[in-house]
């Protein structure tokens, strides 16, 4: 529901969560800015971290409250950038309440003089009434006094007319000495206080979302921590563990491996060294391609671009690797999944292959981006070039059987001064899809009757081949991908295939299915289609689906580890006390 009109977000449909990071946050702020700011790191509810930065990105010294939000959660990472305003945005300045407001102007009339009113505490008609016998019958205070107190009473009086006295003095001369003084008085007048510039806009920004109370911040009999909890950014591993988090995949991450079979071939070496480029391929083919999904930069697309699972296949008197060539790629992705298409080649291992193996150069894609290191490609052990593969890759080895495969390589390479996980994929922000990748197959054939023979087992143990995804039921069957077969006709329609892994549903999940006939406006749509439904049902229907969840669920666990390595359970009394006295970090 959080992604709900949301899709797809501002960074694209590439990246449902946000690109930015603290690094980058903190390379905006301005230069007198950046020694003082620092992150403040919460835990909410167990289920979201929170990184509140205080600083404002302008140098303006009347800048409004401002605070920026990292929030990471099992939907993905979002950031907001939120500012305290007093008025809306169309006014000219923002920071108009901040300067005092004008007096009104004089009058220029000259004042009169009031003329003074005497308020009678009984209406005038009452002393115009005659005087009745019960009017005496009340006796006066004097009358009702002796000699003794008679003196002090008269005592009283003379003291009461002294004080009236003294204070009429006393408001005539402040009335003559005002009368002096200049209207408004700059002694006198109120003044607003000068406008604040620093603020505590993170306990501000906690204080609006109701957590700064205490049963937001005390703990609760049934569990652990509260519902706002902080955590120590000082421990070790405390930004790769967060990072780590930053890798889980919000999405389910499918790879297709499209494969143009040529007339005859039915060994994997021959079908993937076929895979070299575009150039030779029948224009109908390209379109096909360039229709699954939309062409991406792999150095600069920020989703899924693709995975390989490789496991030790021997053709002939060597191993056969594998790779998918650091080029443009059709790239689909939805709200619940991504779809890489790619064409894999031959591993720089492979006998026979040489080390400057390049795919779609050339192509109806437009040419490739530049390599990383020379000629860089992107295998199931990561991103290599030739001079990291061991053996040297071949070309002119004369068919020497014991190259090292790449699958032998050490579990790190250094791709740019900086290392990388072998099991890394070729993404930016490295996202670890892990158990959740699924993979097909498409395969367009010149001679339709090379379906029967086409090496599924093989190419399936060279492509992906985790146990999870491809291996069948406990009554054994071969291990293959499920794998859509299409093949032109003469009549310019194409003919559609689908197999499916032995032990399965044989039931295709559409909307093709086996036997179809399409037309070629709608075959790019309809394999797309076709591949995204095959790698949802095979994740409802497979036998590890109950052990393995979802990428929300992943993450949302993923956050409860990190909640209980790094919060810091305190009390009410000290959790203000470090908040008030900045202790948090």
């Amino acid at each position: 529901m959080e992604r709900v009109g949301s899709f797809p977000s501002p960074s694209g449909p590439a990246a449902p969560s946000s690109l930015v990071t603290e690094e980058d946050l903190l390379t905006r702020l301005p230069s007198d800015k950046k020694d003082q700011a620092r992150f403040w790191y919460y835990i909410v509810d167990n289920s979201m971290v929170l990184a509140l930065l205080e600083k404002g990105f302008t140098e303006q010294k009347d800048a409004l409250p401002t605070v920026s939000v990292i929030i990471r959660s099992p939907s993905g990472r979002h950031v907001w950038t939120m500012q305290l305003r007093n008025h809306p945005r169309s006014e000219a300045s923002p920071n108009k309440h901040l300067h005092g407001t004008a007096r009104p102007c004089l009058n220029p009339t000259p004042m009169s003089t009031p003329v003074p009113i005497y308020r009678s505490p009984w209406p005038d008609s009452v002393n115009q009434q005659p005087m009745m016998t019960v009017d005496g019958s009340i006796p006066t205070l004097e009358d009702t006094l002796g000699e003794e107190l008679r003196s002090v009473h008269e005592t009283v009086v003379t003291l009461v007319e002294q004080q009236i006295e003294a204070e009429s003095r006393s408001h005539d001369k402040v009335h003559d000495v005002t009368r002096g003084r200049p209207f408004p008085d700059p002694d006198l007048a109120q003044e607003s206080p000068e406008p604040r510039t620093e603020f505590e806009t993170a306990r501000l920004f906690l204080s609006h979302l109701g957590l700064m109370g205490i049963e937001g911040v005390q703990t609760d009999p049934q569990s652990r921590l509260p519902p706002l909890a902080m955590l120590d950014s000082t421990r070790d591993f405390f930004h790769t563990q967060l990072a780590s988090l930053d890798s889980l995949p919000t999405r389910f991450c499918n790879t297709v491996f499209v494969l143009y079979c040529k007339r005859g071939n039915t060994q994997v070496s021959d079908i993937l060294s076929g895979q070299d480029s575009l150039n030779d391929k029948p224009n109908e083919f390209v379109e096909f391609f360039n229709g699954l999904g939309w062409a991406v930069d792999p150095a600069h697309h920020p989703g899924f671009a693709g995975r390989l699972h490789p496991s030790i296949f021997k053709e002939g008197c060597g191993p056969v690797e594998a790779q998918i060539p650091h080029h443009s790629f059709p790239y689909h992705a939805t709200i619940m999944t991504e779809v890489a298409f790619v064409m894999p080649t031959l591993g720089l291992g492979t006998i026979g292959s040489t080390t400057s193996v390049h795919s779609h150069e050339s192509s109806e894609l437009g040419p490739g981006p530049e390599p990383l290191h020379g000629d860089t490609f992107l295998s199931g052990k990561g991103v290599m070039s030739p001079e990291m593969v061991g053996g040297g890759g071949g070309g002119g080895g004369g068919g020497e059987c014991d190259r090292t495969s790449s699958s032998n390589l050490g579990s790190r390479f250094k791709v740019g001064g900086a290392s990388m996980d072998a099991e890394t994929p070729r993404l930016r922000g490295s996202l670890q899809c892990g158990d959740h990748d699924c993979a097909a197959m498409v395969v367009w054939l010149e001679n339709f009757e090379d379906h029967t023979h086409f090496p599924l087992e093989a190419m399936t143990n060279l492509l992906h081949s985790p146990t999870h995804m491809s291996s069948t039921s406990k009554t054994g069957g071969k291990k293959a991908l499920p794998t859509i077969f299409i093949h032109k006709l003469s009549s310019g329609l194409y003919q559609i295939a689908v197999r499916m892994p032995s032990g399965r549903n044989e039931v295709s999940a559409g909307p093709l299915v086996d036997g179809m006939v399409v037309s070629r406006r709608t075959l790019s749509l309809l394999v797309r289609q076709t591949t995204i439904n095959i790698c949802s049902r095979f994740r409802m229907e497979s036998e590890w689906h109950t052990n393995i969840s979802t990428p929300f669920t992943n993450r949302k666990r993923k956050i409860e580890e990190f909640s209980n390595l790094f919060s810091r359970p305190v009390e009410v009394a000290e959790f203000f006390k470090k908040l008030f006295t900045c202790e948090v970090k």
